[in-house]
């Protein structure tokens, strides 16, 4: 169904008084929307000569195909005077402004009104509904459709009249009904309104004018769907998203969703594409072995076990947040701790052999331990032995290079026990 819009105003002309006989053409249009239709309504009025028997016809600059939604009529102005009314229509398919031109064999005319409006969206082939009413005098008017119209459709009104008093605006629209344009002339007068929005088969004005002898009305529905034609509300759901041949995601509309995991490029290094929440992956090794932790990891550390020889014991009942760096291989291959762990004791417990008791916790900070290019432990340099006093009140003292021989042991030995 077409959708359809107010309708706006491209022509509203009207020919001098005592016009004559002949065509007669406006002025250039303003410029129209392609793809609508075009609605001139045309009424004239002879200067005498009574009923002229013919029908007015149209045609435009444009070279467009006009056609009649309803059927033209005329009727009595006053005396020998008649008016005449046609709606006309056509397809538009240009923005370039146009020309129209207007004839009837009826004789002498007094005057022509030509108004031209367009409907955006509208068609030719979209008519529905119409009527029409020939009447006289003041007052109100109204005429009934052969149909009720559609509620998004738009009703199209056309009102012409023997005006013998020349007052600018003299109609007044319908309850309902929007006015479109008007001529305010006399002899004759010419007016436009439409109204959308409803099924109701009426249509009516207030008021035709202040000194109206004859009068003419045409209607016509031209169906659609009016507003931008969405009388609801549209939930759309994008589709998901793929995955371009280079392996990023791409997002083929505007949605709400859930970023994709966590991609790893060429070099293993992770990759977010796009703004999104995302739980890093777990620690990659590279080529050399290294761990490689990406973000900071929780780690609880293992409880303290007891061996058989009564070492102490206990259990670490907190959870450390630790960064562990790439372990690093010195020069003879030892390794080197480079993280020292604070930990508290539990008092350990007496071994049979009347192990001691610790009744307090200790902090053990543990030191890089070191292996000698040998790969043994150094060598560890005692202390200078104390001077011994043996009997005969003589000072041994027993030294060689920080060395001791059997015989030298055996005397220091001797000297102990003399001296206990």
């Amino acid at each position: 169904m077409a959708i359809l819009s107010d309708p706006v105003v491209l022509i509203d002309e009207d020919s001098t008084r005592t016009y004559g006989s002949g065509s007669f053409t406006t002025g250039a249009s303003a410029a129209p929307t392609a793809g609508s239709l075009l609605v001139a309504h045309v009424v004239y009025c002879t200067n005498g000569g009574g009923d002229p028997g013919v029908g007015i016809t149209i045609s435009d600059s444009g070279g467009r195909s006009w056609s009649e939604p309803v059927a033209q009529h005329r009727r009595q102005g006053s005396g020998t005077d008649w008016i005449g009314e046609a709606f006309f229509i056509a397809d538009n398919a240009s923005t370039s402004g146009f020309t129209v031109t207007v004839d009837t064999a009826a004789g002498t005319i007094w005057a022509w009104e030509v108004q031209v409006i367009e409907v955006p969206g509208g068609s030719g082939a979209s008519i529905g509904a119409t009527g029409s009413v020939s009447s006289t005098g003041n007052g109100a008017v109204a005429l009934t459709l052969d149909a009720a119209p559609g509620s998004g459709s738009y009703v199209i009104a056309g009102l012409g009249t023997y005006e013998t008093n020349d007052v600018t605006l003299q109609v007044t629209e319908g309850a309902g009904w929007t006015e479109a344009v008007e001529a305010g002339r006399s002899v004759p007068n010419a007016q436009i309104q439409f109204r959308t929005g409803s099924t109701s088969d009426q249509v009516d004005w207030v008021d035709n004018g202040t000194t109206v002898s004859g009068y003419l009305a045409l209607a016509f529905e031209v169906s659609g769907s009016a507003g931008g034609g969405v009388t609801g509300t549209v939930a759309v759901s994008t589709s998901a998203p793929t995955v371009a041949a280079a392996g990023s995601p791409t997002v083929t509309g505007t949605a709400g969703a859930v970023l994709p995991a966590v991609l790893a490029v060429a070099a293993g290094t992770p990759t977010v594409v796009g703004v999104g929440a995302a739980d890093l992956p777990g620690p990659s090794v590279a080529a050399a072995g290294a761990p490689v932790v990406s973000g900071v990891v929780s780690v609880t550390l293992p409880g303290v076990t007891v061996d058989a020889a009564g070492a102490p014991g206990g259990t670490v009942t907190g959870t450390a947040a630790v960064t562990i760096p790439a372990p690093v291989a010195a020069a003879a291959g030892s390794p080197v701790v480079t993280v020292s762990v604070a930990v508290t004791l539990t008092a350990p417990a007496t071994a049979a052999a009347g192990s001691p008791v610790v009744s307090g916790s200790v902090g053990v900070v543990t030191s890089a331990p070191s292996v000698a290019a040998a790969g043994r432990p150094a060598a560890v340099t005692p202390p200078e032995p104390p001077a011994v006093t043996g009997g005969g009140n003589r000072l041994f003292t027993p030294h060689r290079d920080d060395e001791f021989t059997d015989a030298e042991l055996d005397a220091l030995l001797i000297a102990l026990l003399l001296a206990a």
